[in-house]
């Protein structure tokens, strides 16, 4: 594809606002991250050419673009993930879930969405759904043929079942 020149593309700038809001994590700076994961989604309107039909652009042995657009679908949940743990550290806990449920919904086994919907849900002590969001993370796996939880995982759970008990273990 030949662009015309002072074209603007939102790709590298979609990669750009995500590269930089995952250092303002690390960094703790979680209103500018948000800011930047804000843009960075709104930018993301749906999978890459998905206009182009699938024979063309889904077959795995005619890969031209299958690899990019699962690239950049991928990093779009990243981003859901790590603008939910944003919303965590800010106590706007409604967005982060919605932000987790969306994530699902494009990988409904995408472990850290399923973590991050748990300490999410542990930190208001939502026992209930915790033990509901496990099960469906569990269900999930099933229905896939992926297995079960990994042991990693188990435990994550069971720490945060015990800071459930613990209320000031939270966070």
């Amino acid at each position: 594809l030949a662009l015309p020149p002072n074209s603007w593309l939102d790709l590298p700038m979609f990669q750009e606002l995500c590269y930089r809001s995952r250092l303002l994590m690390r960094e703790h700076n979680w209103d500018e991250a948000i800011l930047l994961q804000e843009s960075a989604r709104r930018l993301y309107t749906g999978d890459l050419l998905a206009d182009i039909p699938d024979k063309y652009a889904a077959n795995r042995d005619i890969d031209w673009c299958w690899s990019q657009r699962y690239w950049f679908r991928e990093m779009y949940v990243k981003l859901l993930v790590n603008s939910a743990e944003g919303y965590r550290h800010g106590q706007r806990v409604s967005e982060a879930l919605q932000l987790c449920d969306r994530a699902l919904q494009y990988d409904p086994i995408n472990e850290p969405a399923h973590q991050e919907k748990l300490r999410i849900l542990s930190a208001v002590n939502r026992h209930d759904a915790l033990h509901r969001q496990y099960r469906l993370y569990k269900d999930a796996l099933k229905q896939f043929d992926m297995g079960v939880p990994s042991a990693e995982f188990e435990r994550f759970f069971e720490s945060l079942k015990m800071a459930n008990i613990h209320p000031s273990n939270v966070r």
